[in-house]
């Protein structure tokens, strides 16, 4: 069987838009998901590890068993009733988010093999045409056919490269003050 190293390009595009659309109908098969600021994810307080849901569960089975002593929490659960610790809503959240980790494991076993095949590809492509870059750069200053054809390149680079200086530049501006 061929592999994304060696099946025909036609081949990958064809497969990759399947996925894709696959990607999309699991979109649609899950609707509502939430959307967190990198911020949001770093600090949130829901990373529970493994095993940790089962015993937060337990923790429903004492509140259902004596709730008198929940009370207190009453406003604090995210349910509706602002008066009663609803368990029912906390083990309904507590389900929901075990049954999307499942699926987030499974995803994760395909993400990163994924994410470093496109860093193989990446390895295997990127130092040599840096080098032909700068061959293909040194050249344009005399040929302008080569000039043409390297000008999504130069551009490319040169907008990081004026990024970089003016980052520098504002850095040099605030240590001066």
């Amino acid at each position: 069987m061929k592999t994304v190293f060696d099946m025909p390009i036609a081949d990958l595009k064809k497969n990759v838009a399947k996925v894709i659309q696959l990607l999309d109908e699991i979109e649609k098969l899950l609707p509502g998901l939430a959307i967190l600021t990198e911020d949001d994810r770093k600090h949130s307080d829901g990373k529970l590890r493994a095993g940790e849901a089962t015993a937060l569960a337990s923790v429903l089975d004492v509140a259902e068993h004596a709730p008198h002593y929940f009370m207190s929490l009453a406003d604090k659960d995210g349910g509706r009733d602002p008066k009663k610790f609803e368990t029912e809503y906390l083990r309904d959240q507590l389900e929901r988010r075990e049954i999307l980790n499942a699926l987030l494991e499974q995803i994760g076993q395909f993400s990163s093999p994924l994410t470093d095949t496109v860093l193989l590809l990446g390895e295997r492509t990127r130092p040599v045409l840096l080098m032909a870059y700068r061959l293909s750069k040194s050249i344009a200053e005399t040929d302008k056919t080569i000039r043409a054809r390297l000008s999504r390149a130069i551009d490319f680079y040169g907008r990081i490269g004026k990024r970089g200086a003016d980052t520098r530049a504002a850095k040099r501006s605030v240590a001066s003050k």
